[in-house]
Formats: C-alpha cells, sequence, structure tokens
C-alpha cells in the first residue's frame, strides 16, 4: 500500500469514528433532554392539579377535579392521568390507547429507550382522606423528536464524509501530481542528464528533497563516468590478460574455435597449439614479491613474442589460459613450421628461468599436438593436457608432441582424468597390471643378462594395444597414484626375478613417487629377500637427482641398505646431474637423444659427451649410450668410454 493510500486511510478512520461519535453523542443528548422534559411536564402537571384541590371548595372539588384533569390530559403530553380516592369515590382515569409508536420505528426505540417519567402526588383533602395522584408523560413526541434529530444529525455526518471522502480524493490527486512534478521530473533529469533543475517548489516541504535530488544526480553522474571506465576495462580485461597484456582465455578458445569452424575450408582447418606451464609459479609467488614475479613473466613472454615474430607467420596467436599455464595458436602451421618454432619458445624459456628457493632453476613444461578438420576443442585440449602430464613426469624442458592423425581415436584422453583415476584404481585394486619385459645389452656386458621391465595395463576394449607406463604414469603422478604403481611394478619384478633364477631387473621409478610420503618405507618392506633385492635396479631421472637430492637421497639409503642398484636415465637432458652424480651410490647413468645422434656434427656436444663420460668414469660408474645412429657413432662412444646399447 502506498504511503498516499496509508495516510488517507488513517485520516478517514479518524473521520468515521468522529462522525459516529458525533451521532452518539447528539442522539443521548437529545435523550436526555427529552426525558428531563418530560419529567418536568409531568411534575408541573401533578402540581397544578394538587394546588387546583386545595383552593377549591369541599362541594365544587370533584367537579373542578374532573375538568382540570381533563383539561391537562387534553394536552395530549401525558398517556395517563389517575386520582384515587380512600373513601371508595370512583377514581378518576384518564389514559390514551397504545396506537402505535408514532413517527419513531420499533428498532429505533428498542435502541434509544426513553424513561418515561411518572409523576406522584399525595393529595391532603379536608375530611375525605389522602388523595394519589399519578401523571404519566406521553413519550409519543419525545420519540419522534429523537428520531427525526437523530436521522438529521446522521444526514449531515453522511453529507459530511461524502465531503471529506471528495476532498481526499483530490487531495491524493493532487498530491500525486505534485509529487510527478516536484520529484519525478527531477529524477528524470538524473537520467537524462540535464544540467537546469526547477528551483520552485509547488510543495515546500519537498525542498529538501529537490537538494537531495541535485546532491544524487551529481552522485549518479560521477558514479555512471566511473562504472563508464569500469566497462571499457572489464572489456579490455575479459580478452587480455591484466598482467601479461597477452589474449585471455575466453578469447583464445574462442579463436581456436574459429579456426575449428565447419564454413572454413580443411587447410584452414588444420594447425597446431602449443602449451608451456611453469611448474614452480606459485613456489615463486611465495617465495618473491608478487610484482617481480609479474615483471619476470612480462619480460619472459616478451621475449617469446619476440621468438614468435622472427619465426612464425602473423597470424599467430599468444594467450594465457590461466596463471601458469600459457598457450601459443598456430592456425595453418604444419609440422615443421610448428616443431621449429616450439624449439625457438624452448630455448627462450630455457634461457630466462627464475631461480626457486631452493636455488633450483624453475621448470617449464611444454605440449604441443596438431589439429585436423575431425576436430574439436575439446580433443585438442584434452591432447594437450595429456602431453603436459607427460612432460610435468619426465621432469624435462623439452616438448611433448602427441600427434593427431586421420581417422585416430583418442582413446586415451577420454574421460579426463575422473577417468584415468577410475581405471588406474581399478587396475590396483584388481591387479591387473603386469610387467612386458625386453631384453637390453650393452657392449661390454653380458649379453643376455639385463632386463627391463614396463608396467602396463590391459586394454579395455579387446584387441587393442594395452597401455604402457608412458601413457598412464603422468595421469597417475598428477592423481597421486604414481607411488602405487611403482610399488606394484616393484612386487611383479620381485615375482619375476622369483621365478627367473637368471639376469638383473631395471624397473623405472617415477619423479612424482619420490615426494610421497612414506614410499621409501612401502620399498624397504618390500625388499626383504636380499637375494632378489640384488638383482634389482632401480632407474630413475636425471632431473630428480638435480632437483630432489633430499628424496632421491632417502631413496638410495634404502637400496644401500638392500643391496639395490640405482641407475639414472636421460643424463644428458639434464646437465646439472652431473654437479650431484657423487651423492648417491649410482650404478650406471644413461646418455642419449639429440646429443648422441648429432655429436659427429657438433664439437660442443663432443666435449660435453667427453666430461660426462671421464666423471662418471672416474667415479666408478658406467656410461650406458642409447639412440647410437650409427658406427661412426658407436666407435666415438667407445673410444670416450661409454658402452653403446647393441642392436
Amino acid at each position: 500500500m502506498s504511503l498516499l493510500k496509508r495516510l488517507l486511510v488513517s485520516v478517514t478512520l479518524v473521520m468515521v469514528c468522529v462522525l459516529v461519535g458525533t451521532v452518539l453523542v447528539s442522539a443521548n443528548s437529545t435523550r436526555a433532554y427529552l426525558n428531563q422534559q418530560m419529567r418536568t411536564s409531568s411534575d408541573v402537571a401533578a402540581f397544578a392539579i394538587e394546588r387546583a384541590v386545595h383552593a377549591d371548595r369541599p362541594e365544587q372539588r370533584l367537579q373542578h377535579l374532573r375538568v382540570l384533569i381533563e383539561s391537562v390530559f387534553g394536552t395530549g403530553q401525558f398517556a395517563r392521568i389517575v386520582l384515587a380516592f380512600p373513601d371508595g369515590t370512583p377514581d378518576i382515569v384518564l389514559a390514551k390507547p397504545a396506537t402505535g409508536n408514532g413517527s419513531a420505528p420499533a428498532w429505533f426505540r428498542a435502541i434509544l429507550q426513553l424513561d418515561t417519567p411518572e409523576a406522584t402526588r399525595t393529595i391532603q383533602s379536608n375530611g375525605s382522606g389522602p388523595l394519589t395522584l399519578t401523571v404519566t408523560a406521553n413519550d409519543t413526541r419525545a420519540y419522534r423528536t429523537l428520531y427525526q434529530n437523530t436521522f438529521r444529525v446522521l444526514l449531515w455526518v453522511l453529507a459530511a464524509g461524502v465531503a471529506w471522502a471528495a476532498f481526499a480524493l483530490f487531495l491524493v490527486r493532487w498530491l500525486k501530481r505534485a509529487f510527478a512534478e516536484e520529484i519525478t521530473s527531477q529524477v528524470e533529469t538524473i537520467v537524462d542528464g540535464h544540467s537546469s533543475m526547477p528551483v520552485r517548489h509547488r510543495i515546500r516541504e519537498l525542498a529538501d528533497v529537490g537538494l537531495a535530488v541535485r546532491e544524487a544526480r551529481e552522485q549518479v553522474r560521477a558514479t555512471s563516468q566511473e562504472q563508464t571506465d569500469r566497462i571499457e576495462s572489464l572489456q579490455l580485461e575479459l580478452n587480455r590478460d591484466s598482467v601479461t597484456g597477452l589474449a585471455s582465455r575466453r578469447y583464445i578458445v574462442n579463436e581456436l574455435r574459429a579456426s575449428l569452424a565447419p564454413h572454413l575450408d580443411s587447410s584452414q582447418r588444420e594447425g597446431h597449439v602449443m602449451i608451456f606451464r611453469q611448474r614452480d609459479l606459485a613456489e615463486l609467488n611465495r617465495y618473491l614479491p608478487r610484482a617481480e614475479v609479474d615483471q619476470w613473466l612480462r619480460s619472459v613472454l616478451d621475449a617469446v613474442k619476440g621468438a614468435i615474430d622472427n619465426t612464425a607467420e602473423d597470424d599467430t596467436q599468444l594467450g594465457r589460459l590461466n596463471g601458469s599455464d600459457f598457450i601459443c595458436l598456430m592456425p595453418g602451421a604444419h609440422g615443421t613450421q610448428a616443431t621449429r618454432l616450439a624449439q625457438a619458445i624452448c630455448r627462450v624459456l630455457n634461457a630466462r628461468r627464475a631461480d626457486t628457493p631452493a636455488q633450483q632453476p624453475s621448470r617449464w613444461a611444454v605440449a604441443l599436438t596438431n589439429y585436423l578438420p575431425d576436430d574439436s576443442v575439446t580433443s585438442v585440449l584434452s591432447r594437450l593436457d595429456q602431453a603436459l602430464m607427460r612432460a610435468e613426469n619426465a621432469g624435462h624442458g623439452h616438448v611433448e608432441y602427441i600427434v593427431h592423425g586421420p581417422g585416430r581415436t583418442d582413446r586415451l584422453n577420454a574421460g579426463g582424468a575422473s577417468n584415468w583415476f577410475k581405471r588406474i584404481n581399478r587396475a590396483l585394486d584388481k591387479k591387473e597390471f603386469f610387467l612386458r619385459i625386453t631384453t637390453i645389452d650393452y657392449e661390454g656386458e653380458p649379453a643376455g643378462e639385463r632386463f627391463e621391465a614396463g608396467l602396463c595395463i590391459p586394454a579395455a576394449v579387446p584387441h587393442e594395444e594395452p597401455l604402457t607406463g608412458y601413457l598412464f604414469m603422468p595421469p597417475a603422478a598428477r592423481l597421486g597414484l604414481s607411488g602405487a604403481c611403482d610399488i606394484r611394478a616393484v612386487d611383479l619384478g620381485l615375482a619375476w626375478l622369483k621365478s627367473n633364477a637368471r639376469g638383473d631387473l631395471v624397473i623405472k621409478l617415477s619423479m612424482a613417487s619420490l615426494l610421497e610420503d612414506g614410499f621409501p618405507a612401502l620399498l624397504d618392506e618390500r625388499l626383504k629377500d636380499m637375494d632378489l633385492a640384488r638383482r634389482l635396479i632401480l632407474e630413475i631421472d636425471a632431473h630428480a637427482l638435480s632437483s630432489l637430492a633430499a628424496e632421491v637421497q632417502q631413496l638410495a639409503s634404502v637400496a644401500e641398505q638392500k643391496g639395490v642398484r640405482l641407475g639414472l636415465r636421460r643424463f644428458t637432458e639434464d646437465p646439472h646431474a652431473l654437479m650431484s652424480i657423487h651423492r648417491v651410490p649410482l650404478a650406471y647413468i644413461k646418455i642419449g637423444g639429440d646429443l648422441v645422434v648429432n655429436m659427429l656434427a657438433s664439437p660442443g656436444g663432443q666435449q660435453l659427451m667427453v666430461a660426462m663420460t671421464e666423471v662418471a668414469i672416474g667415479m666408478g660408474i658406467k656410461v650406458f649410450a642409447d639412440d647410437v645412429p650409427d658406427a661412426s657413432v658407436r666407435q666415438l662412444l667407445q673410444e670416450y668410454g661409454a658402452q653403446p646399447a647393441l642392436a
């Protein structure tokens, strides 16, 4: 209910109470007056008759009384007059028959009843004894008078009520019109932005309201300007990252979706996407001031932009997916172009790494995949996520490349992390894991005495290849299941050693397993059989030696107690590990990759190979070489003291 209606109702209720009270007071006053009038008339008539009795002579008294009583009764003011004689003389009785209630209806007489008073006198007469006179007033006229008077007052009250209602209606309309002119028009100036405001007010009480509206208008104008500026800023932030100035996630994903749009031809819907993740960004933010970290990111990304400008086409776009993930969209780029750009970006990232609190260089994980006309945004990002998991599990700064070919189903990435979690847990619970054993021989080692185990999960679909650790260990590491998988591999490896009396078995451990609490204790519990443990070799990544020194030391302590040997893989991919190989007892290190393949064409690579082999051999550590391309490289490796793998 509006304020005006509430005011009208409240005042109307007050008026109704006043008018009803006026009617009641008027009726009661009239009734009291008429009662008093009838009582007075009865008393006067009785007194007059009494005086007449005393004044008359006895012989004329009865006749005069009768005449007087009839005269008084004839005035019509009395309903009954009775004069009683004590000596047996017949009483004089005059009474009007009840012929109705006059002009006053019965319901009115029932509501407002009159007293109808009686006047009684005892008259002393000479010789005849006392006479009793009773005079009863006639209330017919009184009721008629009371009814007429009350009806007139009620009509007046109703007329006043109608007049008040008309006035109230006029008042409400006038107030609404005044409010519309005084307030609505002023508020409209706020919306329209007009500077002119009405000065004169039809309602003086609204002058303060007008002043408040003018002040509100100025505040609204200032707020509106701030909101406009904020909207422009938000529009920029919607498409740009506020820290680096790169394209936002929404913008870059929309660009990728547009690149896969069906209305484009097939050649335009092919390209590559690259994601690089700063794995230590959260730790850097805790260790360094946020402004310093942001400045470092901007400098790195400026260098990445420079590499893109020098290497890629103009339509290549760089964006930020979230806090630590950055994306490079390369529409139309074929494999060679995308690989060249990815390598250029990796060189920039590795050259500008910040130091973590542990005084280790920050790590980047880099993933690359292609997309084809049959692709979708979800499948592309899913492959990139899989590649990032592989890169994080490997621990190196090289590009993990997943190729999507025509007609190839992306079954390994379907379902995301939840699907991997269910699949790995089911394999653990039902003991579905098995080892794929391969024989690896190196120059100078006994043939057929060295075996390497690869942990596998049976395929969910018949006639498909089982899932190898290369596929499921990256998501297992992210989901915190790598330790359980590696322990299962150790259990299966010990069982294989128990059933095979000849040869040593190499089991590869994930870096993520070393970070799990209780992993060394679980490993120690499994290695109770010392004879089997002496034939077991645990192989770790070289990056773990340089970045997880304490965890590797715990592993080495358990291995040394049980007689288990330790090996180091991918040594050439993390040269920093060369500074730490003296801290743990290593049986061998593995070199390979681009360093071995390009060794003849790279004098610097040859010098690095010489340094690695001399340091390792000098400490009694064997050097195994993989990825040997030809006989000349094999001969050179043998000269340096390395033991190449046999074909």
